[in-house]
């Protein structure tokens, strides 16, 4: 008889801190309310799955009100985490906090921030943009290649204003500038690259309807 009543004394004092634990969630005491769980599930162990889920809705609705990782309302420890074992945690945890599986006064709370956060960490363009935000990755830049090749002409197509370091730069040697000289506008030409007076000489005595001058003529022999 006295380990019956033994027993349901243990039983009659988990009951207890069932509700002592309710009574601390409606006071935003999270810690206590977990710790009168934990005291509830240590008294009676029939109500370990239910102090289990009890336990787990107080947790989330900590972390969301908190304004914690939306990985902290998951319980996800690694914030690289891969989509599967997101996933997978979502599906334990949907259960647990679940309104008709969990009687606690948290349950209806906990399953919607539970929902929220998976509809953000399931989709990889809101996971990407979330990590970025928090400042779990570096932002992207979609637009640049992976892989830059080291030519300085690509640098150039990439950057139109960008001046090339003079050590890269081809020099020209003195022959490009005889020619290209001649080819400007107003453009003096310099002295050592200018052409020689016997050749301009030459090229007078070729063109149409030039006048020979006087002392280059071959003077006519008198028959």
């Amino acid at each position: 008889m006295s380990s019956d009543a033994s027993g349901d004394s243990r039983k009659l004092a988990a009951k207890r801190a069932v509700r002592d634990a309710e009574a601390h969630f409606q006071r935003k005491c999270f810690h206590l309310a977990v710790q009168s769980m934990k005291a509830a599930k240590d008294m009676d162990p029939e109500l370990s799955c239910m102090a289990d889920n009890y336990m787990a809705a107080y947790n989330v609705v900590r972390a969301a009100r908190a304004r914690r990782s939306l990985y902290e309302v998951l319980g996800v420890e690694d914030v690289r985490a891969s989509g599967c074992e997101i996933k997978k945690r979502y599906k334990k945890m949907s259960l647990m906090v679940h309104p008709d599986k969990n009687g606690s006064a948290a349950a209806e709370e906990a399953f919607k921030h539970v929902s929220n956060a998976m509809e953000v960490l399931s989709d990889e363009t809101k996971r990407l943009a979330y990590d970025c935000k928090m400042g779990y990755v570096t932002s992207p830049q979609p637009h640049c290649p992976q892989q830059r090749p080291a030519s300085w002409d690509w640098v150039r197509t990439q950057q139109p204003h960008h001046q090339e370091p003079a050590e890269s730069r081809i020099p020209e040697p003195d022959v490009w500038w005889w020619w290209y000289g001649p080819q400007q506008h107003h453009h003096q030409e310099p002295a050592e690259s200018r052409i020689p007076d016997v050749w301009l000489w030459w090229y007078g005595t070729q063109q149409h309807h030039h006048q020979q001058p006087a002392r280059s003529r071959t003077p006519q022999q008198h028959q």
